[in-house]
C-alpha cells in the first residue's frame, strides 16, 4: 500500500463522471453503491499509464487469465518517469471494488476472495455476510472533532490535519481518510480511564498504560454519531488522539488477517 490513482481518474457516479479527487466518503456511484470512504495520499509511488489511466503500481486490477494482478505486473502497463502530483487519491467501496472504464480494480482494502473466507471463518463476519458487511461491522474511523497535536505543540481537529503534517511523536501523515457512516452499525464513545474516544466499531489500541486490543468487544455508549468519521494513515502506523495511541486506519482490517496468518503458520 498505498494503491491509488492520479487525481484526474474519471469515476462514473449518479451525478455523472467526477475526478477521483472530488469524490468524497457517501458518493452513490453509477451503479447503485457506496463510496465509504476516500482517500488523500502522499505521492511516493511509481506510478502507471495502464491504458491511460495514471495508477500506482501496487494497485491491483483483474486481468481475464492471471486473476487480480499488480499493475506494475500488467502487461499493457508502461512506467511514468518523472512522476510529479504531490498527491494521489483512493477509494472504499461497499463492494470492495472500483469499476472504470470496464476495468475492475480492488479498493483501498485489498480484500481479495481468500480474505473474506478468513474473515467470516474467524467469526469476524457471518457465513451469508455481503462484502457492504465489512463497512457495517469492520469500519474504523473517530469524531473529526478529536485533537490531535502536532509536533510544534499545537493542537488541531483530526478532520483538519492534512498530508504530510507532523504529530506529536514526529510521525508524519501519510494520508488522511474520511468515512461515511450511514451504514455503520453503531457509533460509541469509548472510555479508556480518564480519557475517550468517539469512534467506529473497529478501532485498534496500541497504548503503554491501556494495553493492545481493539474495540470490537469493548463495551461503549452508542452515540447518534456525526454523518462523518475521520482516520490517519502514518509511517510509523501509529499516532495519538486524547493521549490514547492509536493504530492507524490501515490496522483495522491488515491487523486482524495478519496475526491470525502468523498463528496459523506456527500451528
Amino acid at each position: 500500500k498505498p494503491g491509488c490513482f492520479d487525481k484526474n481518474t474519471k469515476i462514473a457516479t449518479k451525478d455523472g463522471l467526477k475526478s477521483i479527487s472530488k469524490i468524497s466518503a457517501g458518493t452513490i456511484l453509477e451503479n447503485g453503491e457506496k463510496v465509504t470512504a476516500s482517500f488523500k495520499i502522499a505521492s511516493n509511488n511509481d506510478m502507471y499509464n495502464f491504458n491511460n489511466m495514471i495508477i500506482s503500481g501496487t494497485h491491483k486490477v483483474l486481468h481475464d487469465i492471471k486473476g487480480w494482478v499488480f499493475i506494475k505486473d500488467h502487461p499493457e502497463s508502461i512506467k511514468i518517469e518523472n512522476y510529479c502530483e504531490p498527491y494521489i487519491y483512493c477509494i472504499s467501496t461497499e463492494s470492495k471494488r472500483i469499476n472504470i472504464n470496464n476495468y475492475k480494480f480492488l479498493d483501498w482494502d485489498d480484500i481479495e476472495p481468500i480474505d473474506i473466507i478468513k474473515l467470516k471463518n474467524l467469526d469476524y463476519l457471518h457465513t451469508h455476510s455481503s462484502l457492504s458487511d465489512i463497512h457495517k461491522y469492520l469500519e474504523s474511523g473517530i469524531d473529526g472533532n478529536s485533537l490531535i497535536e502536532l509536533e510544534n505543540g499545537k493542537e488541531i481537529y483530526l478532520k483538519n490535519i492534512q498530508v504530510n503534517d507532523i504529530l506529536r511523536g514526529g510521525e508524519r501523515v501519510l494520508a488522511t481518510v474520511e468515512i461515511d457512516t450511514k451504514n455503520i452499525a453503531y457509533i460509541r464513545k469509548y472510555f479508556f480511564n480518564d480519557s475517550q474516544i468517539i469512534g467506529a466499531p473497529n478501532l485498534h489500541i496500541c497504548d503503554v498504560d491501556l494495553g493492545n486490543f481493539n474495540t470490537l468487544n469493548k463495551f461503549g455508549k452508542i452515540i447518534q454519531g456525526p454523518e462523518k468519521l475521520y482516520h490517519l494513515i502514518t509511517n510509523s502506523g501509529f499516532f495519538m488522539v486524547n493521549n490514547i495511541r492509536l493504530r492507524d486506519y490501515n490496522s483495522a482490517i491488515e491487523n486482524i488477517l495478519d496475526v491470525r496468518d502468523k498463528l496459523y503458520a506456527l500451528s
